[in-house]
Formats: C-alpha cells, sequence, structure tokens
C-alpha cells in the first residue's frame, strides 16, 4: 500500500481483499488471523490517508463460479458479477475505510462491517 500512495492521485482509492471466515474449519485458522489482521489494518490506515486518498477491502468469501469449477457445491457462494459489482463501487464511491462483504444474493447487495 506504501508503493501504492505514490503513484495515486489526490482522492484516489486502495481497495485491498480479505475474506470470509464465518464457520471455523480444519486448516483455516492462519486464513482467519490473516484476514482478520488485513480488515483491522484497513480501518485503522483510513485514519492515516493523507490527500483524500481512500483504503477499503473487499471480502467476496468463496465466489460461486469458482466452486462450480473446483466441482464444489455453489450455493454458498457469490456470484462473480457481484462480487465485480462490489469493486467498482469501492473504487468509485466514497467509502473510506470499510470492510465490504458482498452478500450471495442479487448483485449489489452486500454489507458493510465498521
Amino acid at each position: 500500500m506504501r508503493r501504492a500512495l505514490h503513484h495515486l492521485r489526490d482522492g484516489g482509492s486502495i481497495t485491498l481483499t480479505s475474506g470470509v471466515f464465518e464457520k471455523p474449519t480444519p486448516g483455516g485458522a492462519f486464513g482467519a488471523l490473516v484476514n482478520a489482521g488485513l480488515d483491522a489494518f484497513v480501518r485503522a490506515a483510513a485514519i492515516e490517508m493523507e490527500r483524500g486518498v481512500r483504503v477499503n477491502a473487499i471480502c467476496p468469501g468463496w465466489v460461486r463460479e469458482t466452486l462450480e469449477k473446483l466441482g464444489m457445491d455453489p450455493a454458498e457462494g457469490t456470484p462473480v458479477e457481484t462480487v465485480a459489482q462490489a469493486y467498482a463501487q469501492v473504487v468509485e464511491g466514497t467509502a473510506q475505510g470499510q470492510v465490504i462483504v458482498p452478500s450471495s444474493g442479487r448483485p449489489g447487495t452486500g454489507r458493510a462491517s465498521h
């Protein structure tokens, strides 16, 4: 992120990708730790940004189409279109210090955690 700051215009946007670990799974402890740390980093770094630069994170969880390609049940996955719209909304919008979890429902829905 520090390197990106030097290449952004005033008011630019940095969007990081985190993950969702809603249910504990064997072997998932390290991923949960990393994602929780990244989410906390986004919230803390947001208040330190200069020149109006914004920082947010998208936490898509499993993408439906990825689950399909892996031969897994896609029912719990978020459609790739929904994930893409979440990124576009964060980059083009005014969100700052938000951790956005796109929903697995219709495109454009989701939740921001504060």
